[in-house]
């Protein structure tokens, strides 16, 4: 039976919902066979897609800050937003050279699995095979030793055909002992069998729990590096509202002296018509005479 990819996500999504971990010796379990190498993408793939994104973290710079630690404080988060960008794209480059080591190892390891899956059937087969033959031999060995009954039983009755039936009775000894020694052959081969096929097991037991070490070491960064990225983006926000505060105090200011060069032409007019009514020359703006 072909494995497709919806028997896949619907074994892992099953096992997922009993509590159980959907590694690739559960699903290929699920699913009732398949190469490694088939399911793991699959599962890679829909492993990702269960991933929730991690919500952004928030915070308000203090409102009391004056002009002088606004500029401060813009260029402290623009150094430090350049030393979290360094940072970042080193561990990213980090993380993504370790990924790509990790999914040629796990990628190798399952077609190791793969192959030594395929080696454990052909040993099954040769060990059916074994013992199949081992069946032949023992009922040959069970006719035999009825032969021998029967000839027996001839000697007893014709004694004029006891020398030929010594003969026989050797020969056939000697071709039982030849199938004894066959039998016991085949039985050691087959006990060696299966030695290699429980070191296999183990082997393919090692692999699995190496591969389920690299699918936790690969979550456990993904997640670093979205950590991140969230901090990285909250120093973002940081630096656009002190951005604007900036910007509004600036207009306040200009704003001020505006106010105050009105107010100072304002007391320019008092004074000339002051000057006026009381017949003297305007004062300049130190107060002295022209």
């Amino acid at each position: 039976m072909k494995i497709t990819r919806e028997m896949i996500i619907e074994a892992a999504e099953r096992l997922q919902s009993e509590g159980k971990n959907p590694t690739l010796t559960a699903v290929r379990a699920a699913v009732g066979g398949g190469s490694f190498s088939t399911i793991q993408p699959v599962l890679s793939e829909w492993r990702d897609g269960q991933k929730a994104p991690t919500a952004p973290i928030r915070e308000f710079a203090p409102q009391a800050i004056t002009d002088r630690v606004q500029a401060l404080a813009a260029e402290i988060w623009s150094e430090a937003l350049e030393l979290a960008n360094g940072r970042l794209k080193a561990e990213r480059e980090a993380l993504q050279a370790e990924r790509a080591q990790y999914e040629a190892e796990r990628d190798e390891a399952a077609e190791l699995a793969d192959e030594l899956t395929t080696e454990i059937e052909t040993l099954k087969s040769l060990n059916e095979v074994h013992m199949q033959t081992i069946e032949n031999q023992t009922t040959q060995l069970a006719e035999h030793e009825a032969r021998i009954v029967d000839l027996n039983q001839a000697l007893a009755v014709s004694t004029s055909t006891n020398t030929h039936l010594e003969d026989r009775l050797e020969a056939e000894k000697a071709r039982i002992e030849t199938n004894q020694k066959m039998y016991q052959e085949l039985s050691q081969r087959n006990r060696e069998l299966e030695q290699e096929a429980a070191r296999a097991d183990a082997v393919i037991v090692a692999l699995k729990q190496d591969m389920d070490r690299l699918n936790v070491e690969a979550v456990s960064r993904e997640t670093k590096i979205t950590d991140l990225t969230s901090k990285l983006f909250v120093g973002s926000s940081k630096l656009t509202e002190l951005e604007t505060e900036l910007r509004l105090t600036k207009e306040q200011a200009a704003t001020y002296q505006r106010r105050f060069d009105a107010v100072q032409d304002e007391i320019k007019e008092i004074y000339k018509a002051k000057a006026n009514r009381k017949g003297l020359k305007p004062k300049s703006e130190d107060g002295s005479n022209d």
